[in-house]
């Protein structure tokens, strides 16, 4: 639960005449006594309209050189972020070659040219590295669409978006179906847009409008995949 000083904020009555730091110490066990965790701590909330921390993201991006290796290539950075080690292009489909379809029994999860990874294959390439991650998409299980993504990244969770690539790209390729996958960094709420590390793209953190995003997302039923809280 992520809850702010509206909800939390009568401890600062009960030490009126003590020093500030007294203040923001009692504060901080209230609010992990009450459920509010860590949120006071977290600059990526509501309070500033920005959710994510696109910059610390950054470095973590690679750009995919095969054509149907974005899926693997997303997984890659999501596994630097979370494990500060971020596998090379050759070590993620070295295991992605070797790792059990859970969506195509009897085939492994990549194999070069024929279309990439299954979206919901995802997640069992994240478990390989010890990440716990689950696909949804307005179906279920978990929430999705705009509100469902910042709160997730408001809470530090990581989020690869099932997306069209024209969309994103500006480009005049067919434009109905998703075909691309994205690591979604940030929300911008004040600047009404997404920054994404795209391995399809130059460079990590591009920025895309959140009405593109949306428009694009929307052709997967805004398909997502989400490290467990």
């Amino acid at each position: 639960m992520i809850c702010g000083l509206v909800n939390c904020g009568y401890g600062l009555r009960v030490v009126g005449s003590l020093w500030r730091s007294s203040v923001v110490a009692l504060v901080t066990a209230l609010a992990i006594v009450l459920g509010c965790g860590t949120a006071f701590a977290d600059p990526s909330g509501s309070d500033s309209g920005v959710y994510g921390d696109p910059a610390a993201a950054a470095p973590y991006w690679q750009a995919q050189s095969l054509e149907d290796n974005c899926g693997a290539m997303s997984v890659a950075d999501i596994v630097g972020e979370l494990k500060g080690d971020r596998p090379t292009e050759a070590q993620i489909l070295m295991v992605a070659e070797q790792t059990p379809s859970e969506m195509n029994p009897g085939t492994k999860i990549y194999a070069p040219n024929t279309g990439g990874i299954s979206v919901g294959d995802l997640p069992v390439l994240l478990k390989h590295y010890g990440i716990k991650a689950v696909e949804s998409d307005t179906s279920g299980p978990e929430a999705t669409g705009l509100n469902a993504l910042e709160q997730y990244l408001g809470a530090r969770r990581k989020v690869i978006a099932y997306v069209n690539s024209a969309l994103i790209w500006d480009t005049h390729d067919q434009r109905t179906a998703a075909d691309h996958f994205v690591v979604v960094t940030g929300v911008d709420a004040n600047k009404n847009v997404v920054h994404l590390n795209d391995p399809g793209a130059d460079e990590a953190n591009t920025k895309v409008a959140v009405p593109t995003f949306m428009k694009a997302w929307d052709t997967s039923n805004d398909s997502i995949i989400v490290t467990a809280a």
